[in-house]
């Protein structure tokens, strides 16, 4: 599969990875590995995110104090 280069460097931003993809052509084995990694950099960032939100819903809304 051909990808654009633009495409190709966001993802190897994103993963933190060099895919060593030549001429902009991906294979399906690497294709599977980024799908694969960029699920990973999703999973890590939801879980990033919730920790966030309850750490301001502990620490941040408001409190009765009756």
């Amino acid at each position: 599969m051909k990808l654009e280069q633009k495409l190709i460097d966001k993802i190897e931003e994103i993963t933190l990875t060099d895919y060593d993809i030549i001429d902009c052509e991906v294979t399906i084995d690497k294709c599977l590995s980024i799908i694969e990694d960029l699920i990973i950099e999703y999973e890590n960032l939801l879980d990033e995110y919730n920790d966030y939100k309850e750490y301001i819903r502990d620490n941040f809304e408001f409190k009765d104090m009756r």
